[in-house]
């Protein structure tokens, strides 16, 4: 096998200004994989645990990127398993629907609910629709007050940011990038997101980076301006790796990986550069700041609302349903990822 790379982890979804966006299609191509196993069943069934049990069997053996859900950061929604070999594992329910392209030549459907007690489920089901309709509600709550926050964005970059402040960032942008090379680079995805907006706000994934990290911290408005004025620089040497994006939109970058660094938006470590100096603030901006924090917040307490009646069909579920045909499906899973990395 090939000299193991770093496994890492990311989000391949996002709640943001615009709603719920995936990049499902793009990471889960059946054309960029050898083998593609689709997770049907409904919430409880497993399929995270399925996902977490089969990352660590492989992660000694090939690299192991594990995708994680972005409405629950402590969930699975998918992994990529690699050697010369490139499978991959996702969940296809809901709201990142993956439905076959190449059925039984490139993918197979493993459906957990196979193990329902349906009669059980069924004495459950006033239940069942009341709490999904609960839960439906919150997060289209949640994206109306997202959408709110992102107009209140555009409205204070568009009207309250001036070419002044640009050119203050422009200038800082150049005086913090490294000694980068400048032969050109293979560009890997972009697609990959390193963060997510949830029930617990802002979370960032913590990938290990063995190189030198310029983070930068500012007031949610000035960082974004700086990266991008990094982005522009780096671009212009030919030097980028990688780019992640804002799950709040695709249009703000999160983080910048290139050969000798990782400039990324608020994480206090080496080389930490705060942003706030950048913006002259007035009495306006601190008005619809305000008010864009405290959208920011709401849709927070939306998402979490969503995730308590998304537990409470979990626990229905996880009461109906035989785990043993679980355990038969882990050894399916298992067997076939084995003969597909050791043909």
């Amino acid at each position: 096998m090939n000299e193991q790379r770093e496994n890492r982890s990311y989000f391949a979804a996002a709640n943001g200004y615009k709603g719920f966006r995936s990049n499902f299609d793009k990471i889960f191509s059946p054309l960029n994989l050898d083998k593609m196993f689709i997770l049907k069943g409904g919430p409880g069934t497993g399929k995270s645990t399925l996902m977490k049990k089969i990352a660590t069997e492989f992660e000694k053996d090939a690299t192991v990127t594990r995708i994680y859900c972005s409405s629950d950061p402590e969930s699975l929604d998918g992994l990529i398993i690699e050697n010369e070999k490139r499978i991959g594992i996702a969940d296809g329910t809901a709201p990142h629907v993956i439905e076959p392209t190449y059925p039984g030549a490139k993918e197979e459907i493993i459906n957990l609910a196979d193990g329902f007690d349906y009669h059980g489920l069924y004495g459950k089901n006033k239940e069942i629709i009341t709490l999904a309709k609960q839960k439906k509600r919150e997060f289209e709550k949640a994206y109306s007050t997202l959408e709110a926050a992102g107009n209140i964005y555009r409205h204070i970059t568009t009207f309250l940011i001036n070419n002044e402040n640009y050119s203050k960032a422009e200038c800082i942008a150049r005086s913090l990038i490294v000694d980068e090379r400048t032969d050109v680079k293979s560009r890997e995805n972009d697609y990959f997101l390193i963060s997510a907006f949830c029930k617990s706000g802002h979370v960032r994934l913590n990938n290990p980076i063995n190189k030198r990290i310029l983070s930068v911290h500012g007031d949610n408005i000035s960082e974004y301006m700086l990266m991008s004025k990094l982005k522009e620089e780096l671009s212009a040497k030919n030097c980028i790796l990688n780019i992640h994006y804002s799950p709040l939109s695709d249009e703000l970058v999160e983080a910048i990986e290139t050969e000798e660094c990782y400039y990324t938006v608020a994480n206090k470590a080496q080389g930490s550069f705060d942003s706030s100096a950048l913006i002259n603030t007035s009495e306006e901006y601190n008005m619809l700041h305000e008010m864009y924090l405290s959208l920011l917040e709401a849709a927070k307490k939306s998402f979490n609302e969503a995730s308590i009646y998304h537990f409470e069909l979990e626990k229905i579920y996880s009461q109906k349903i035989n785990f043993e045909n679980n355990a038969l499906i882990y050894k399916h899973i298992s067997q076939e990822i084995n003969y597909i990395l050791n043909k």
